[in-house]
């Protein structure tokens, strides 16, 4: 091909066409501009940069599509843009104004956070599953403490057109980042971030990632230096569906989180059992193909190791059975593609890699020493690996040498003296499940290895693979309870637990008896029978601290001794014990909880205890220097109080408090509060009282000096208090009452409330504990009824949620047969199978509630003569109508039909007491828009059942019915529907009833007309009815929040329940449980979506001034909603300030028309999980023609 030049009449003068303008990947600090031409041209951009210098960039090969990169942009500022394309013989064409705005700087990034950066490229291959596209972003500490350091982390495809980076600085300051990409448009972006700040306390990453200790080659701890002891637990199915989201698997997660774990491990990706590799998004890969990778499963994934991380404990990703999860993986590429893009995604997370289950199974392509190397280049944070075997990891000198732990799979707890000749952490995952040895087994394992230098990983039988049953029974189980005991020895806080990280020495003195330490300085002891230790001890130790510790109950008790003679005598006071022995004087005073109270505004009271007589120095500032000196007691005391005066209203401060002891050790203690507002326009807390506290319920009380809205924040974290009731009331005296609260158990609590004046505040962090249950259920409704001539059904009630035993027997015999349902349940049904007929029977019923609570009954009886019954059936059809049948239901060909109200009656005679099975042959039309017909089943009058007809063929309609002996007169109603009372039709071809010869089939009862009303925002209403009598439970949620429940305990056939305090123009999913007299039950779920976010006043109902209501609920943890009046047309701003001044958030801008406003922040499908807590301004800027307004409120937002 060869480009000719024509001069003359006919040459080419016509300039390129522009088109397809646009602006993509904008990031803060760069964006690329593209456009096309018609023929192939130059291209070329000009624009004045932030300091008014003039840029321009070209591109001077000739092409039709163009793309131009600027870089070195400013954050949150608009550009101007002139592009220009000019062809081969010089005509060109320019185009002015194409304008777009960099994004802001993102908001400030925790240290050890994770930080996403999403992009979306054009040019992603067809199966990026298969052909993964190469995205690196180079970051660069360029200030702080992150100054010099520098890290290359791969991006990972994230579905469609997406691509995500992970990062979690290291160190706080400022970060720049640039990508290097092979997808064109992702190439050579820039952006920054800055990291400041930490994480909470309880997240596992607030210390940094966990890894091996230089220092301490056989321990672990945190980047900071803090050691880490790992207290393991085993759900090897956590990435699957086996534990739901989010009930199951966060229920699961703070169970263990408050038993002291801080380690799980699981598989990420398993084919066993089948089904059982995939989640709520989905399969891990389709077909279990690896190159057909399936993103919406690892997202869900994300939440799971997100919320593990956040709740204090670090995921152990085994990323697949060696024999039933690798086997898939057909080729070397596959397997080096599949660890790339698993430390792509979690390696910011807090994890430890184990590269494969059980490996001795089954070879990999490539082997496992050529995936280890893979994974540790992958992984820029170099985390901890190893791997799951049958035996120990150390057995094979090639695996060996790319671990850095050791995983170990056996009971024999001697095995970790062997391997700790590697100088590196010992692990057994796998020393004996829970339910397959006893709770107390499980105890004396968990203590040999840790004795022997060890770490461990419990494992219970029902809780820890895909066939578990988180209930709170197996959770609480007597094995976990054992290792939160354990874990509370070994890893209190600083001054109560051992140096073990230092221990030098670890010997076994014989079967169950152990000792560990720093000879001199420190010794425990473990000793599984009572019998006397002799432990020898150098002549110049003067004294030994003794703390004794019950490793089954928790308990402490010490004691002070004098070793004679060079030697120490220790005598536990039973056996399974274990002592810490402390040779040194320098044990400081522990602190006890610290109480600050709110005299007022500018006046606090700090009080404390202290385990020993102490001294006190107390010091606070409005920084963390804690500059300014307010009293140091020479008395020795373990109860100390001091008054801090001439404090600022609303200020935050730190206080420093620091103790000594008379051998001068110290223990400090510092902590940040924030002093109320008292002068006239706002409030505060008196008199806050908590009284009448039961095993479930407690009524809260205080005063105010002004009438004010109220609310009340509860949980079992004082750092994650939920807002549990609330009142738009103003008032000066409040009260609220809390049910269905846990027995034995520490709540803390916030009061809050809001003034007329939209002033708003909250009190500082109270207390309460719930009292042990020791009330023992009750019982009620025992019925027996028979079954069949040598069986019958015997049920009963409970008060509570209990366990039971049936003792029964005849009159005559000694010996009492034993029946027993040991699931805690309020219905309790036993099948008497092989009962003689004319015999009198003596029973007793034993209750007993999960507390242990138990009640006994006084022998009853009952006589079989009376129970005898003969099979029973009767088939009413309508050609065969009896004589005695009445009622205004029309008769049509061989059917009854029901075209309008009518009722059809007949007299049944029942031959015996019992269970009797009532089927209905029918058929209906859909009333629409009203529903499917309901028919209404009485008995005597009673209403026993409604039969929802939703077939236009007929269909049996089966129930299960009670019936006393004797005549009985069933009558059949035809019920109106929907709000204008209209009938559907219904024929019926017959009814049978029948008596039950066998134990009766399961009929879950019906849930149908499932209605939900919508109010304006917050509020709704939920209608439903059921076909028989139910209990009903309604839980609701969405995707960022927590499910709530409402219980309605009577025993009705319509149900509503209320929804308050909803979040506007928001999608819930709401699921009904309902619950029949026999136990059985039944779920529906539907969806509800509340108003909208801008809800206008139609016709004249305009607002007749401009006015901005108070936000409600503030303070708030979830969301909060801002209503505006606006009498006419104008412009409107709604955004969000911090203290600082900065902008947060925009929730309006814009013109609107007149009317009631109603906006949410955060705004649909948002969270607040990027905002900390504290004091927020809402700005509303509002104008027309002839009206300028600004409003201010303060928002408290309290997480």
């Amino acid at each position: 091909n060869q480009t000719i030049l024509i001069n003359g009449p006919d040459a080419d003068t016509a300039a390129p066409i522009i088109s397809r303008v646009r602006a993509e990947n904008i990031t803060a600090q760069s964006a690329v501009l593209r456009w096309h031409t018609n023929e192939p041209a130059r291209a070329r951009l000009f624009f004045t940069d932030a300091l008014g210098k003039q840029v321009s960039i070209t591109d001077d090969a000739l092409r039709r599509e163009h793309s131009l990169r600027l870089v070195n942009l400013q954050p949150d500022t608009p550009y101007n843009i002139t592009i220009s394309s000019e062809d081969e013989l010089g005509n060109s064409r320019s185009i002015e104004g194409v304008r777009f705005t960099t994004s802001r700087a993102p908001d400030p990034v925790p240290q050890h956070d994770v930080f996403d950066l999403g992009f979306q490229s054009r040019y992603m291959p067809e199966n990026p599953a298969a052909q993964p596209p190469v995205l690196e972003l180079e970051f660069a500490g360029t200030s702080g403490d992150a100054l010099g350091q520098s890290f290359t982390v791969s991006g990972f495809w994230n579905g469609t057109d997406s691509m995500l980076v992970r990062f979690a600085p290291p160190a706080q300051g400022e970060w720049r980042w640039q990508s290097r990409s092979d997808l064109a448009d992702l190439d050579g972006l820039q952006g920054f971030f800055l990291c400041s700040g930490t994480l909470p306390e309880e997240h596992i990453s607030r210390r940094g990632f966990v890894r091996e200790n230089p220092q301490a080659p056989y321990s672990f701890m945190h980047d900071d230096g803090t050691p880490f002891f790992l207290l393991g637990d085993t759900q090897w199915s956590f990435s699957t569906s086996a534990i739901t989201w989010p009930d199951e698997f966060q229920a699961y997660v703070a169970a263990r989180a408050r038993q002291g774990f801080n380690y799980v491990h699981g598989v990420v990706y398993q084919t066993f059992p089948e089904g059982n590799d995939r989640n709520e998004g989905g399969q891990t890969f389709f077909n279990n193909d690896p190159d057909s990778l399936n993103p919406a499963f690892w997202a869900a994934f994300d939440r799971r190791v997100e919320w593990l991380n956040r709740r204090g404990l670090v995921a152990g990703l085994m990323l697949a059975w060696a024999s039933d999860g690798w086997q898939d993986f057909r080729t070397r590429e596959q397997v080096e593609r599949y660890i790339r893009y698993v430390a792509a995604r979690y390696a910011a997370y807090n994890v430890i890699w184990i590269l494969a289950g059980e490996i001795e199974e089954a070879e990999i392509p490539g082997g496992y020493a050529n995936a280890a190397s893979v994974l540790r280049q992958a992984d820029p944070y170099g985390h901890p690996l190893t791997t799951h075997t049958i035996l120990s990891s150390a057995d094979s000198p090639e695996n060996r040498a790319w671990q850095s732990v050791i995983y170990q799979q056996t009971g024999e707890t001697s095995l970790i003296g062997r391997d700790r000749i590697y100088s590196r952490p010992v692990i057994n995952s796998e020393f004996g499940y829970e339910g397959n040895i006893p709770p107390d087994a499980v105890r004396k394992r968990a203590w040999e290895i840790v004795m022997r230098g060890g770490f461990f990983v419990f494992g219970n039988k029902k809780t820890y693979h895909y066939q578990a049953e988180m209930t709170p029974e197996n959770l609480d189980s007597p094995g976990a309870l054992f290792m939160q005991y354990l874990g509370d020895f070994w890893k209190g806080s600083d001054d109560l637990r051992p140096r073990w990280w230092s221990f030098s020495r670890f010997d076994s003195l014989g079967p169950g008896r152990f000792t560990a330490g720093i000879p001199g300085e420190e010794e425990v002891i473990y000793l599984d029978d009572p019998a006397p230790l002799i432990l020898s001890v150098a002549d110049s130790i003067p004294l030994a601290r003794i703390t004794w510790f019950d490793t089954r109950t928790g308990e402490r008790r010490r004691e002070e001794r004098y070793p004679a003679n060079g030697s120490l005598v220790l005598t536990p006071p039973d056996s399974g014990w274990a002592a810490w022995v402390n040779f040194r004087d320098d044990v400081p005073p522990e602190f006890g909880e610290v109480f600050l109270d709110m005299i007022d505004g500018f006046t606090v009271r700090a009080r404390w205890t202290t385990s020993e007589p102490a001294r006190s120095f107390v010091r606070f500032g409005r920084d963390s220097t804690c500059t300014n000196a307010v009293a140091s007691d020479s008395v020795y005391t373990t109860e100390h109080a001091v008054l801090l005066q001439g404090l600022e209203q609303g200020s935050s401060y730190h206080l420093c408090l620091s103790v000594v002891d008379f051998a001068g050790n110290r223990s400090e203690k510092k902590l940040m509060f924030r002093t109320i507002i008292s002068d006239s326009a706002a409030w505060f807390f008196r008199d806050v009282r908590v009284d009448s506290i039961t095993a479930s319920s407690a009524l809260f009380l205080w005063k105010t000096p002004v009438p004010m809205s109220s609310a009340i924040a509860l949980g079992t974290d004082s750092t994650d208090l939920q807002t549990v009731l609330s009142s738009e009331v103003l008032k000066t005296e409040h009260s609220f009452r809390i049910d269905n609260l846990a027995d034995s158990t520490r709540f803390f609590f916030r009061l809050s409330g809001v003034d007329s004046a939209g002033v708003a505040s909250a009190s500082s962090p109270g207390q309460f504990r719930t009292l042990f249950d020791r009330t023992p259920p009750e019982l009620s409704s025992v019925s027996v009824q028979p079954v069949s001539p040598d069986s019958v059904l015997m049920v009963f009630s409970s008060s509570e949620q209990a366990s039971s035993r049936l003792f029964f027997r005849e009159v005559s015999e000694v010996q009492d047969r034993e029946l027993a349902i040991d699931n805690l349940v309020r219905e309790h049904r036993y099948f008497l199978d092989d009962i003689r007929s004319k015999t009198r029977y003596r029973y007793v019923i034993t209750l007993r509630d999960k507390r242990g609570n138990e009640f006994t009954s006084e022998p009853a009886y009952f006589s079989t003569d009376s129970l005898a019954s003969q099979p029973f059936s009767l088939v009413l059809q309508a050609e065969t109508m009896p004589e005695r049948t009445r009622g205004t239901a029309a008769e049509n060909n061989s059917s009854w039909y029901f075209g309008s109200e009518g009722s059809l009656a007949a007299p049944v005679a029942i031959p015996a007491n019992g269970l009797h099975r009532v089927t209905v042959r029918a058929k209906g039309q859909n009333a629409d828009p009203d529903g499917w017909p309901v028919l209404q089943l009485t008995l005597d009058g009673a209403v026993v059942q409604h039969i929802p007809v939703s077939s236009n063929s007929y269909q049996d309609i089966t129930m299960l019915v009670r019936l006393r002996a004797g005549e009985s007169e069933f009558r059949l109603k035809n019920l109106p529907r929907g709000r204008n009372s209209r009938y559907g039709e219904v024929w019926i071809d017959w009814m049978k009833i029948e008596s039950l010869d066998a134990a009766p089939v399961p009929v879950a009862p019906l849930v149908f007309d499932v209605t939900v009303l919508e109010e304006p925002g917050s509020q709704a209403s939920v209608r439903w009815q059921t076909n028989v009598p139910t209990w009903t439970q309604l839980r609701y949620s969405l995707s960022s929040h927590k499910t709530e429940t409402v219980t309605d305990d009577s025993l009705a056939f319509v149900h509503e329940i209320r929804l308050t305090g909803l979040l506007a123009d928001t999608l819930y999913t709401l699921q009904v449980t309902a619950v029949d007299s026999l136990g059985y039950s039944t779920d529906q779920q539907t969806v509800l979506r509340t108003a909208s976010l801008t809800t206008a006043v139609p016709g004249d109902g305009l607002p007749q001034s401009f006015r901005v209501s108070r936000n409600f609920p503030n303070p708030f943890n979830a969301g909060t909603r801002i209503r505006v009046d606006l009498p006419e047309a104008g412009e409107l701003e709604i955004a969000i300030f911090d203290t600082a001044g900065r902008q947060v958030a925009v929730l309006h801008s814009g013109t609107v028309a007149p009317g009631r406003l109603e906006y949410t922040w955060p705004a649909r499908g948002a969270t607040l999980s990027r905002y900390s807590s504290g004091i927020y301004f809402l700005k509303v800027f509002y104008q027309n023609d002839t009206l300028r307004e600004i409003v201010t409120r303060r928002l408290v937002l309290l997480k």
